[in-house]
């Protein structure tokens, strides 16, 4: 992801992204390719050890929304992956908007915590929003906000929330989340 993109997540500037991407490159979890920075495998160990440090002084609730948020995703994740599969195969015969709708309704299926007033429902809160902003776009006909190589699409930011929320509930990939 670029710095300016991560700004816009973290509701920072991008200059303020920036240090901040300057600090973790320089720590090595980082690393520049083509403009945009890619986590390196220490960065994702890192990452892994503050989750694992987190789960095992997270509040009972926390935990608690994590889970019932994860049993909540494996329905809409399958209807989302045939969705994105379909746009895939048959981008020039179908509508985006008629796509960003079946996708919207998935998100719509998801157990997003009522509000957000802890670091858990944040987290998920900040995914319901990239998701439904980036359906707006497709529905006014951006293409590119369903399923883009290199820019925010759905896709990308639903491959995210998965592989967060997985992370977060400590559970291992199965067969149903899909590989």
């Amino acid at each position: 992801m670029g710095v300016e993109p991560l700004a816009e997540i973290l509701g920072v500037t991008p200059q303020e992204a920036q240090v901040l991407v300057d600090r973790i490159r320089e720590a090595g979890l980082v690393r520049g390719v083509r403009g945009s920075w890619i986590v390196t495998s220490d960065g994702i160990a890192a990452d892994d050890a503050a989750v694992d440090r987190w789960r095992h002084c997270a509040e009972p609730r926390d935990l608690e929304l994590v889970e019932q948020f994860d049993g909540s995703f494996i329905g809409p994740n399958e209807a989302v992956k045939a969705t994105i599969s379909r746009w895939q195969s048959h981008r020039g015969t179908l509508s985006t908007a008629e796509i960003a709708a079946e996708l919207h309704e998935a998100v719509n299926q998801l157990a997003f915590p009522p509000d957000a007033d802890n670091a858990v429902s944040r987290v998920f809160d900040d995914y319901r929003g990239r998701l439904l902003k980036l359906l707006d776009r497709a529905a006014e006909g951006d293409d590119s906000a369903i399923s883009g190589i290199r820019a925010e699409s759905f896709h990308r930011v639903w491959m995210e929330l998965h592989a967060e929320l997985l992370q977060l509930s400590g559970r291992a990939r199965t067969a149903a989340d899909g590989y």
